[in-house]
């Protein structure tokens, strides 16, 4: 085997390992969707106003309290969705959408790698 084709394939199975204990500290870590999104904040530069929040059923009443002044001076929209990963948000504003999906992070993660993502 060439050195590259090792290259690649230790590049692939790194990925994949990191994928598998990111995953897991996901699992753990309950607030991690409230940390995505105050990045999120910090980082646009698009308007706040008319935003909508797209998560899971199970985080609706933890990000309600906790950008509550958001939603209050802002008003903000949570858009509950069954289908989205529980720790991950779908952010729409009028001059942007933002995917902060877990799979859009591991899918941009594979495609800077030129690696393809085996189903």
């Amino acid at each position: 085997m060439s050195s590259k084709t090792i290259s690649l394939k230790l590049l692939k199975i790194s990925i994949k390992i990191a994928e598998f204990l990111v995953l897991d500290v996901i699992k753990t870590d309950k607030s991690i969707v409230l940390r995505k999104i105050s990045k999120i904040l910090e980082t646009i530069k698009c308007s706040l106003f008319n935003f909508k929040i797209k998560i899971h059923p199970t985080n609706e009443v933890l990000v309600k309290k906790k950008f509550y002044f958001y939603f209050k001076k802002y008003n903000w929209k949570i858009i509950i969705d069954e289908k989205i990963d529980i720790y991950s948000c779908y952010i729409i504003t009028e001059e942007c959408e933002i995917d902060s999906t877990t799979s859009a992070i591991w899918n941009q993660i594979y495609c800077v790698s030129g690696l393809k993502k085996e189903k």
